[in-house]
């Protein structure tokens, strides 16, 4: 909700000032289009990685995840039990992914 909202308001504020401004003519069409990019980067894409970091969080602080994520992946990576494919990690071994399924 807080995505949607905060979103309205970039788009209404967006739309206002670019079609508000007098030395930098905008036509309608691109100006909706500025304002729809902007709320969405505004609102739900804000919110989306908020909520992602809240939500590591929270798995942390109830033990399913570790603390220190990022640290424990690169130490996987180094000791070879995963390896990076672009920005993702996969499980090397077939032993251990059948025991981190269970």
């Amino acid at each position: 909700m807080a995505g949607v909202v905060s979103g309205a308001v970039v788009v209404a504020l967006t739309l206002y000032e670019t079609l508000s401004v007098e030395w930098l003519p905008v036509p309608w069409p691109l100006a909706v289009m500025t304002a729809l990019a902007c709320g969405v980067a505004a609102g739900p894409g804000f919110v989306a990685v908020t909520t992602r970091q809240y939500l590591g969080l929270i798995s942390a602080t109830r033990g399913k995840l570790p603390w220190r994520l990022a640290a424990f992946l690169r130490w996987c990576h180094e000791r070879g039990l995963l390896r990076s494919a672009g920005t993702v990690y996969q499980v090397r071994h077939d032993e251990l992914l059948e025991w981190l399924r269970r």
